[in-house]
């Protein structure tokens, strides 16, 4: 189909493998600065708690996730540009939970990870496929689980395994889309078949 059959244009794969991008460095890493454990200059380490041992003998004896501090949740909303969303939506002071709800998981936050999510499916959506049996392309195939991925986390359970697994999932989704519309090197990328005009 032409894009004046369409009805208007096709993304640019280009500007999709940048959204990857920048969805994977910003917003992940910024999240990830969340869940880091804060520390304070005016309590300093006690030698005894230093020395005990961290490995936990089972999961109920588990530590609990490090909380972040109102500096580093506030800091975080700086980054995603939402401190003003923040407000406006949540009237009490800055907590944990609302703070990544707003930066990871609300779709209607334009800075946000769920909404560049949906952006990528939407975009891979639009771009041709190479066959007509109506199965989704790997990196279609891969924004689809991404985007499932992120819609049924809950901001209460979002933690380090979680963000780190989003991020690789990116990274993985922008080689599929690299492989997959532009060529690379001496290898074969496309269909048998397709020759270039």
């Amino acid at each position: 189909m032409t894009e004046e059959q369409s009805g208007g244009t096709a993304p640019e794969p280009e500007a999709i493998a940048s959204v990857a991008d920048q969805a994977s460095e910003d917003t992940v890493t910024a999240v990830a600065v969340a869940d880091e454990p804060a520390t304070s200059p005016d309590v300093p380490e006690t030698p005894a708690a230093a020395d005990a041992p961290t490995t936990p003998t089972s999961e109920d004896d588990a530590p609990a996730a490090p909380e972040a501090t109102s500096d580093d949740l506030s800091a975080l909303l700086d980054l995603a540009d939402s401190q003003i969303s923040y407000r406006q939506r949540y009237l009490t002071g800055i907590a944990r939970a609302p703070v990544l709800d707003l930066v990871v998981l609300d779709p209607g936050n334009p800075r946000g990870l769920a909404f560049q999510v949906d952006a990528i499916h939407d975009h891979l959506a639009r771009l041709p496929v190479l066959s007509d049996d109506g199965l989704a392309e790997a990196q279609q195939a891969q924004a689809i689980e991404l985007r499932a991925l992120v819609a049924t986390k809950r901001a209460a359970t979002l933690d380090e395994k979680f963000l780190s697994e989003i991020d690789e999932r990116l990274e993985q989704l922008s080689d599929a889309i690299a492989r997959r519309y532009f060529l690379q090197g001496p290898e074969p990328l496309r269909a048998v078949g397709l020759t270039l005009a």
